[in-house]
């Protein structure tokens, strides 16, 4: 496999940190400038730097190598009536009820340490910045275990549509079994087939 080298990858590698509102949820995240500016919708940046050479994903080989910190997304629960730190049943959902981050995937959990622009941009709901990664060739493949749980937890239903409509995204996976079932929006029809 040949690496492209991406001219002044520095760029790509500087850190934004803090939090965010997403719907009821509080988002913290360390992310690179590409992948930030897709959580937080900024296209046309991102379209200069595709333009100037960047890879649309936001990452490479040669940037990971470069990363001197991971970056993480993780939302935070908020807190329950029912008592720190247990799991509570509340009608047909299960809820964690404590205030603290998810941590599904660190390196120390064995997870990666990087996300890509449309993670980002899936995770901040950022419908147009969706449309824009596909309409510059990105690809998405929901046998990937972190990418699909990012779809779990999308509940923005023109993005859920993208992304069902497109075959390579092998949105059958989000039905089988051996995954944990998948929570849409209470508007959001199922395909029929």
């Amino acid at each position: 496999m040949i690496v492209k080298e991406e001219p002044d990858i520095g760029r790509y590698l500087e850190m934004r940190e803090g939090e965010m509102e997403i719907g009821e949820l509080r988002l913290s995240y360390r992310l690179t400038e590409p992948v930030y500016f897709a959580l937080t919708g900024e296209n046309e940046r991102l379209e200069k730097w595709i333009g100037e050479g960047m890879p649309v994903q936001g990452v490479s080989p040669q940037i990971c190598r470069e990363l001197t910190r991971p970056m993480y997304m993780h939302f935070w629960i908020p807190q329950q009536k029912e008592g720190p730190g247990r799991w509570c049943v509340t009608g047909d959902k299960i809820k964690f009820s404590s205030d603290v981050m998810q941590y599904m995937y660190l390196p120390e959990n064995g997870g990666p340490v990087y996300y890509t622009t449309m993670e980002a941009a899936i995770m901040g709901r950022r419908t147009d910045t969706v449309r824009f990664l596909l309409e510059q060739g990105m690809k998405l493949d929901l046998r990937q275990d972190r990418l699909r749980d990012i779809v779990h937890q999308c509940d923005d239903r023109e993005i859920l549509e993208m992304i069902r409509k497109m075959p390579e995204s092998h949105w059958e996976k989000l039905y089988d079994p051996q995954f944990s079932p998948t929570e849409f929006p209470e508007d959001f029809e199922l395909p029929c087939e």
